[in-house]
């Protein structure tokens, strides 16, 4: 059975894993962890699917904001113009659809600096509370469902026309 892939990224190494065993262990879900915002970039370029066709295996992601190198606003103004050059503004892909959602993930009472973002995102306090992160994950799945519908009409008619095997 297809689970949707969640990536973890926070350099906090134990932090991560227990968040994303906690994830797993709910069985809806796979998960994936990255310890830093660089090794996030390549981890979702080496899941991208369709041969460049915008879509990503990576369901979600949380994000942390504090990180050495590149930190979570950084991250997230590369990902939005990965989503931005595979989404043309205007287009009818780039329609209310985010390229994949993230929910932040913060030791800081900075909830307000992130409503306030470009995109939508789920935002969770540190230390994790379990049915907070729960709600948000069903929250963004949910979201999630009609992005799926839409490219599971994509594949089928990539396959009607013999693109797709």
């Amino acid at each position: 059975m297809f689970k949707p892939l969640i990536m973890v990224v926070d350099d906090e190494k134990d932090l991560a894993d227990d968040v994303a065993e906690l994830i797993r262990s709910t069985g809806k879900y796979d998960t994936t962890v990255v310890y830093s915002a660089k090794e996030a970039l390549n981890k979702i370029d080496q899941h991208n699917w369709l041969l460049g066709i915008p879509k990503n295996r990576i369901s979600c992601i949380i994000l942390d904001i504090k990180m050495p190198e590149m930190d979570g606003m950084q991250f997230l103004n590369k990902l939005w113009k990965i989503r931005e050059e595979q989404y043309p503004p205007g287009s009818e892909l780039s329609q209310g659809r985010d390229y994949i959602p993230v929910i932040i993930l913060s030791a800081w009472e900075d909830k307000e600096k992130w409503t306030n973002t470009p995109r939508k995102l789920e935002y969770l306090r540190k230390p994790v509370n379990e049915e907070e992160l729960f709600a948000a994950l069903e929250r963004v799945m949910k979201g999630r469902a009609e992005y799926s519908k839409m490219w599971g009409e994509v594949e089928q008619k990539g396959k009607e026309r013999g693109f797709l095997e």
